[in-house]
């Protein structure tokens, strides 16, 4: 569970990240398009969590040029959504159980900033300062 973004429920919030990939799944109402975003950190470079995956039209649409390794900077709204199997099958329910927890959702202000494009990696002092010595525009919550 995603519980360093629990205090930030229902407001919107300024994140970086790494895009990972674009992938197709399975639905029970067909094929749907997700978007994978790893090393998730605030914009004090504290680390929140390691990966989210975006399901939204109008997120997916806003990340279509991103390349794998790109470096994000962007604003999204954290929701909280109920996970795991919500079925009648008693084994898929013990196996993957109901829990509360935190996504990310309309994604806005989307900022590429790719300082390191040869290795594709977050730098791991990716700090405040850092960030302004680049003129990174860095926003607190909104």
């Amino acid at each position: 569970m995603r519980t360093d973004i629990q205090p930030l429920e229902g407001r919107r919030a300024t994140f970086i990240a790494t895009f990972s990939r674009r992938d197709n799944f399975r639905t029970k109402w067909g094929f749907r398009v997700k978007i994978l975003l790893k090393h998730i950190k605030d914009v004090q470079s504290k680390p929140l969590f390691d990966h989210v995956s975006i399901t939204d039209q109008s997120s997916l649409q806003q990340m279509s040029l991103l390349k794998e390794g790109d470096l994000i900077v962007f604003s999204a709204v954290v929701r909280e959504y109920q996970r795991g199997y919500h079925g009648d099958d008693i084994d898929l329910r013990l196996k993957h159980p109901e829990s509360v927890d935190y996504m990310l959702y309309d994604i806005r202000d989307i900022e590429k900033k790719n300082l390191d494009v040869r290795t594709k990696k977050i730098p791991l002092d990716l700090g405040f300062k850092k960030l302004m010595e680049n003129k990174f525009i860095s926003l607190g919550v909104a």
